[in-house]
């Protein structure tokens, strides 16, 4: 399995994370969008709760998060 080496290698982590115009669809289903310009901050100490229906796109972006995925388009940072 290739693995995406492309981000970015940080001197100091902070731990603020930030998706910015964030665009996804799943490989699986590039057809359908789940994000469209999805933005997230969550500031370094602090803690988020990520809520929503059935569906809603909860435990994707816990995959964006993680890396699990990249987004199509839009900024990813995790500093």
């Amino acid at each position: 399995m290739d693995r995406n080496t492309d981000g970015a290698i940080l001197c100091q982590v902070r731990g603020q994370i930030q998706l910015q115009n964030v665009w996804f669809s799943y490989p699986s289903r590039k057809d359908i969008p789940v994000f469209q310009n999805f933005c997230l901050t969550i500031p370094a100490g602090k803690m988020a709760a990520i809520v929503g229906g059935s569906g809603s796109g909860k435990s994707t972006v816990v995959s964006l998060i993680e890396r699990f995925y990249d987004p199509c388009s839009g900024k990813y940072y995790q500093n």
